[in-house]
């Protein structure tokens, strides 16, 4: 009977451990999810707070335009230079030939050494443009650029270098001018400044612009001025609004305050300057005359 009963309990014993492994199994199986379950489902709740407010973009720092070099009176008539020791033209007009050489050369611009000129300091011949813009006589002369009118000092190749960015800023690509180079018997230089001006290859009668697409700014035709009238001061204004007009103004009165030439005369000042504006480095000044 012992052993019987012995039996009949490890029987039992293997069922309880069968039917207990067979539940086990069955209770760890992941039950099946349909498509349609999982589509349905909500995302998991975002437990990591409300997203920072995006600060706004910094404002983009203003730089204060420089002051001008150049502020026109009224009347038009000469002005001091403002910050004079900073300003181009007196720094050009002081040079010497070597550092005005070197100066050229920093810059790469293109030139050759001119003949010995009397009173010009150091005589070049431009070879090639300034900032994209050609610089060249209207007039058909013998040798072209290495003809006698077409010789500028250093110091005033320097100037036009600062005013050949201005052009470009305009789409200019071409300057025609009636003269660089004149002697004091070819009405170079008055009695006044004899040795300067044009005697000294220190200014350019500039006739006329060509834009990149062709367009021609004449002066003698474009400027729209009249003798006496201011050009640069406060409200002045050509007497006939016009694009070229609007052009030839502007590129005057913003080199005027770039300090970029001494003098500056245009068809306000007097009747022999109708046709061209003159620009002009004149050294030993310290003031400007923009009319």
């Amino acid at each position: 009977m012992r052993a019987l009963l012995i039996g009949a309990l490890a029987l039992v014993a293997g069922a309880c451990v069968g039917v207990g492994s067979h539940l086990h199994s069955e209770s760890v199986a992941d039950p099946p999810v349909s498509e349609a379950a999982h589509d349905e489902a909500e995302p998991a709740p975002d437990r990591r707070g409300p997203a920072p407010e995006t600060a706004p973009a910094p404002e983009p720092e203003r730089v204060a335009a420089p002051a001008p070099f150049f502020v026109s009176e009224s009347d038009g008539r000469p002005t001091y230079i403002r910050r004079e020791n900073e300003a181009p033209n007196v720094r050009y007009a002081a040079l010497d030939r070597p550092g005005c050489e070197a100066e050229l050369t920093r810059r790469g611009i293109a030139f050759a050494r001119a003949p010995s000129v009397w009173n010009v300091m150091a005589p070049v011949w431009l070879e090639g443009p300034l900032h994209g813009v050609t610089i060249r006589s209207k007039y058909l002369v013998p040798g072209g650029r290495h003809a006698r009118m077409e010789i500028m000092g250093c110091r005033l190749v320097l100037a036009l270098d600062d005013f050949s960015v201005l052009l470009a800023e305009h789409d200019i690509t071409e300057v025609l001018h009636l003269s660089a180079f004149r002697s004091r018997k070819e009405g170079g230089c008055t009695p006044k400044y004899n040795g300067k001006q044009h005697c000294a290859g220190l200014a350019l009668d500039v006739a006329s612009l060509k834009r990149r697409d062709g367009t021609v700014i004449d002066v003698k035709r474009d400027f729209h001025g009249r003798v006496g009238i201011a050009t640069c001061a406060e409200g002045a204004e050509p007497v006939k609004p016009g694009a070229g007009a609007e052009t030839l103004w502007g590129l005057v009165c913003e080199a005027a305050r770039k300090g970029i030439f001494h003098v500056m005369l245009t068809p306000n000042y007097n009747t022999q300057h109708f046709n061209h504006l003159h620009l002009e480095i004149t050294p030993d000044a310290g003031w400007m005359l923009v009319k």
